[in-house]
């Protein structure tokens, strides 16, 4: 981290135990700014007076680097990819062994779209394809509020766009001014807080061990400097089971290639080992 974050690492470290050095200054520059407003002198020193006359606006400051934006079915081309040939080739891996359950995990879910996307899939996909083959899968957020989010499975009709209009008639039921997400999705989903970043674990404890064939480390990764980039990543692939694959955001593919991994379709942000 370059001298200019200093001070105000040290502080947020000091006050709050947040470390600051594990984001990438690209990012953590832009909301140094966003919260800092207009004014003299460097962003860093304006935002550590604005926290002098306004200390509940550190927690603030510090959730706002916990990014947590999601859609349903979001990067179609991934989506795609997962639905007509990542999600098949799975299945066939584990009924070639005898096996008849996928283990899916969304490593950081944020309100769950995500995660209730990749059941969608499985919900319809299984019955038809799967042999009698059933899914559990694991969402897993570092914000316990996003997390209660995705247990309630309740969104707005604006969050739903992206969803095509048989899949909310058959996965969705009208809830006051929104939809909720029908039950027997939801009880396949089991959400959990987890830091990918915490020294204690790889996975969430929920999932018991891990060997997930499905990960899905979606648009979080450029969020985080090089180390901690690199650290996460590490811990997630070896999650990752002989025949699964791993999904990262389109704008990170870069960071997944040429690490023992190849795109299914190219341009998917789907990955699988290579052979």
């Amino acid at each position: 981290m370059s001298s200019e974050f200093d001070g105000l690492a040290a502080f947020v470290r000091r006050t709050c135990g947040a470390d600051l050095s594990v984001y990438d200054e690209r990012f953590l520059a832009d909301i140094v700014r966003k919260r800092a407003g207009e004014g003299e002198g460097p962003a860093t020193w304006r935002l550590l007076r604005r926290f002098e006359r306004y200390p509940e606006e550190l927690d603030s400051f510090v959730d706002s680097l916990r990014v947590g934006y999601s859609e349903f079915f979001r990067d179609p081309l991934s989506f795609a990819c997962l639905e007509r040939v990542a999600l098949p080739a799975v299945a066939e891996a584990k009924r070639r062994r005898g096996e008849r359950e996928i283990r899916i995990w969304s490593a950081a879910c944020a309100e769950g779209q995500e995660a209730y996307s990749v059941a969608i899939l499985c919900e319809e996909f299984l019955p038809k394809n799967g042999t009698g083959m059933t899914y559990r899968l694991f969402a897993s957020d570092i914000d316990e509020g996003r997390i209660e989010t995705g247990r309630r499975g309740i969104y707005p009709r604006s969050a739903l766009g992206e969803v095509a209009l048989r899949r909310l008639e058959a996965f969705f039921e009208p809830e006051g001014e929104g939809f909720r997400v029908v039950a027997r999705i939801r009880d396949r989903v089991d959400f959990s807080r987890f830091d990918l970043l915490s020294p204690a674990a790889s996975c969430p404890p929920a999932s018991i061990y891990g060997s997930f064939d499905i990960v899905l480390c979606c648009n979080i990764l450029f969020y985080y400097a090089g180390d901690s980039r690199e650290r996460i990543l590490k811990e997630v692939l070896s999650c990752v089971e002989r025949d699964g694959c791993l999904v990262v955001g389109e704008a990170e593919r870069e960071i997944v290639e040429g690490r023992g991994m190849r795109e299914f379709v190219a341009s998917s942000a789907v990955f699988r080992i290579a052979d």
